[in-house]
């Protein structure tokens, strides 16, 4: 429950936040992933720890924002068929 407060009040600010200010957030959600895993700052195993957790949350982000934009797709699909069905 935590977490997906945590996930809404995330969401609700980033509309409001630059895309400077989003893309800053995103490095530090990786950051602090990588350091919550137990690399040091600057250690040889830090950076490529950081990339991977920035490309795998762009790829969550990518994948979420398909599945919501092929939901919509079906959605308007299925009124539009429901539209036409009533004027027939």
């Amino acid at each position: 429950m935590k977490k997906l407060l945590a996930l809404m009040a995330v969401v609700a600010l980033t509309g409001c936040a630059t895309a400077e200010e989003r893309e800053q957030a995103r490095i530090d959600e990786a950051t602090s992933a990588c350091e919550k895993y137990g690399y040091a700052y600057d250690s040889p195993e830090w950076a490529p720890c950081v990339q991977r957790e920035y490309l795998a949350n762009a790829e969550r982000r990518r994948r979420a924002a398909a599945a919501f934009g092929a939901g919509m797709t079906s959605y308007s699909d299925t009124m539009q068929r429901q539209q036409q069905a009533l004027i027939k």
